[in-house]
């Protein structure tokens, strides 16, 4: 996960809430949110905030899919 710079003061870095799953090389850039539930998928470069319960992919990532509430699935 990459944070801000040091020019930037005013933005915190990524905040990831609980149950977030993040693969391996996938990067989040700046001051971030992602919600509760999430799937990052691999090599993915997330520039944008991200919903609960939400699968995101690609460069930049998108939204592939929102999972069902309470879904015990990772798919």
């Amino acid at each position: 996960m990459l944070g801000i710079n040091h020019l930037d003061e005013d933005r915190s870095g990524p905040i990831l809430e609980d149950n977030v799953t993040v693969y391996t090389g996938a990067k989040i850039i700046g001051g971030i949110h992602i919600g509760s539930n999430v799937i990052i998928g691999a090599n993915s470069v997330v520039v944008k905030d991200s919903p609960p319960n939400a699968i995101i992919a690609g460069i930049p990532a998108k939204i592939i899919r929102i999972r069902a509430e309470g879904s015990e699935l990772p798919f």
